[in-house]
């Protein structure tokens, strides 16, 4: 059998979701050993083999330490507290031969810095392995770096998950393997981990990525209800001022429509000499030009860019639909203010862009922004209703 396995590829992915799946058998295998009793303690990529139907073998349990032996052959065992391991992948019990304090933990550190190391191509940090000296004194300098500083897709709740199996202090950890696997089995179906301290916001926000159907119908109908409501309300006001809001939000479409006929023009077979142009072209050259060249009128801008960065979130390039709405916001703080309901659905959407990149944290910052400038909005509108009947 181990003649037809290959050992485990350790290059860099971008695909989170596979490499948490390959991940979660390493810790199906290495969770076996633990109920067995025994601890492998060498636990890398070199002792973990994939066989052609893609199965992890983990291999070398020649310095594994049975779970229940006693204290005294557990010393014998690693030579009164000399280090065994293999130094980028030791936890810190291991590097300082703290013998007693090596338990099932142990590997989960290990584990999470395989998991690290597929992520991002790195490892949390480098160690000076040219001697065991070297590498505590080094471990003692050099702190790890977040999962999402290298790799910021990967930020919110994967961040959480490796980083909490890579903490210094084996009670940070989690308890056990099958704790581990446990939350990334969370991870890839969408629910909340055991790692992040629960909130409200935070589980609606995973709520909606496993039902997002079901989300984007409620939302469709609550935006109904809201519009029907801001309909009824401004109707009765002077007719004069609903018909200028009319004039208004025609003028903003006209100008959206225009801007938008432009940018697809410019993938008509003579604007583009013949060849093919994608969508990812068309709405960069959009952002180019409205960046360079943005309306005069505030509310027409962050229509734009409102439609824009929906663009650039639909075709999953998430980084440029942020940086399209940040770019919008330092324009929009140099004009006049921009109509309410535009600033509402603008901060949504940033709201929704850091939850679909797993920063749940800031999803829920940013959707609370959102929510009080409704509710701002609900009591403008209120008063003028109010004063209005007046």
């Amino acid at each position: 059998m181990v003649a037809t396995c290959s050992p485990m590829p350790m290059r860099a992915s971008s695909t989170r979701l596979r490499v948490c799946a390959r991940c979660l058998r390493f810790c199906q295998g290495v969770q076996h050993a633990h109920q067995r009793g025994v601890i492998h303690r060498d636990l890398k990529p070199a002792n973990i083999l994939v066989d052609g139907d893609g199965r992890p073998k983990i291999m070398d349990f020649g310095i594994a330490r049975v779970v229940n032996e006693s204290s005294d052959a557990a010393t014998r065992l690693t030579e009164a507290g000399q280090v065994v391991g293999t130094i980028p992948y030791m936890s810190p019990e291991q590097l300082r031969g703290e013998s007693r304090k090596i338990d099932v933990r142990t590997d989960v550190f290990a584990l999470g810095v395989i998991l690290y190391e597929l992520l991002s191509g790195k490892r949390p940090r480098n160690l000076d392995a040219s001697s065991l000296f070297s590498a505590i004194k080094s471990a003692e300098r050099k702190p790890m770096v977040p999962l999402a500083k290298i790799v910021p897709k990967f930020g919110g709740d994967l961040d959480t998950i490796v980083m909490k199996a890579l903490a210094d202090s084996p009670a940070q950890r989690y308890a056990s393997v099958a704790d581990f696997a446990s939350d990334l089995e969370r991870f890839l179906d969408d629910r909340p981990i055991e790692a992040r301290a629960p909130s409200a916001l935070y589980i609606a926000g995973k709520f909606a990525r496993r039902h997002r159907a079901l989300v984007t119908a409620a939302s469709i109908a609550v935006v109904a209800l809201i519009a029907a409501t801001a309909f009824s309300l401004v109707s009765a006001q002077k007719e004069h001022e609903a018909r200028s809001a009319a004039e208004r939000s025609a003028l903003i479409a006209e100008s959206v429509n225009n801007f938008m006929d432009s940018m697809f023009a410019a993938a008509l077979p003579q604007e583009a000499l013949g060849r093919e142009v994608s969508v990812r072209e068309i709405v960069d050259q959009a952002a180019r030009q409205l960046i360079s060249n943005p309306p005069d009128d505030a509310d027409v801008d962050a229509r734009i860019t409102h439609s824009l960065a929906q663009v650039y979130q639909v075709i999953g390039h998430y980084d440029e639909a942020k940086a399209m709405l940040d770019a919008g916001f330092q324009r929009f703080a140099k004009k006049r203010s921009i109509e309410p309901e535009l600033m509402i659905e603008l901060r949504m959407l940033d709201a929704d862009l850091a939850g679909r990149k797993g920063d749940f944290k800031t999803y829920e910052i940013k959707a609370r922004e959102a929510l009080a400038l409704a509710g701002e909005a609900v009591r403008q509108i209120t008063l003028a209703v109010l004063q209005g009947v007046e």
